[in-house]
């Protein structure tokens, strides 16, 4: 379990929930990674997200029933809805409030402690990149202070200079790591 530091204070969570009830931002869940196992009807219609939540169970701030039986270790709901302290009951309950923050500080808050990464590849070359390499990565990386590449940048520190290619080393952030069919790696 870990803390997270709700907007109404601490709530224990667990590190790496595995039955999420998403009553409002699933679909940053499903983003993210998430396994949900319940969602609200607006997420279960939506076209979007169809093939990830085929097999999600709808409900509701009034089902608590069905909630129940979905065995949550973490739910999701908003501030405006009922039974919030059955939901609680239920299992950790993280709470938002809509409009609360602005849209970027709304995606830090749900990511936090993410770690992501971008990547590319074509049928030879395979690239991950950095915070300076377009690709959105300036938005992940910079404005929404997402956590990314160092486990990148430790492992690739570990590869021989001699099977690197294309060598650009930026101390901080390398702009983009490249690996090949040959097993040519390199930054530039």
């Amino acid at each position: 379990m870990i803390t997270y530091q709700s907007e109404n204070g601490p709530v224990e969570v667990p590190a790496q929930p595995k039955r999420i009830v998403g009553l409002t931002n699933a679909p940053n869940v499903v983003a993210l990674g998430g396994t949900l196992v319940g969602i609200d009807e607006w997420t279960k219609k939506n076209p979007l997200f169809t093939d990830k939540v085929k097999d999600v169970e709808v409900v509701s701030d009034e089902t608590m029933e069905k909630i129940l039986a979905l065995q949550p270790d973490l739910i999701i709901a908003g501030s405006w809805m009922k039974n919030l302290d059955k939901m609680k009951e239920i299992a950790p309950t993280v709470v938002y409030t809509w409009g609360k923050l602005d849209y970027l500080a709304q995606q830090r808050e749900i990511g936090k402690g993410t770690t992501v990464s971008v990547f590319e590849h074509d049928t030879k070359d395979f690239y991950v990149f950095g915070n300076n390499w377009a690709r959105g990565t300036e938005i992940l990386y910079k404005a929404m202070a997402f956590f990314g590449g160092n486990m990148l940048r430790r492992k690739a520190r570990k590869i021989p200079p001699a099977k690197r290619s294309n060598v650009f080393w930026q101390k901080k952030n390398p702009m983009c790591l490249y690996a090949n069919e040959r097993r040519h790696v390199g930054f530039f």
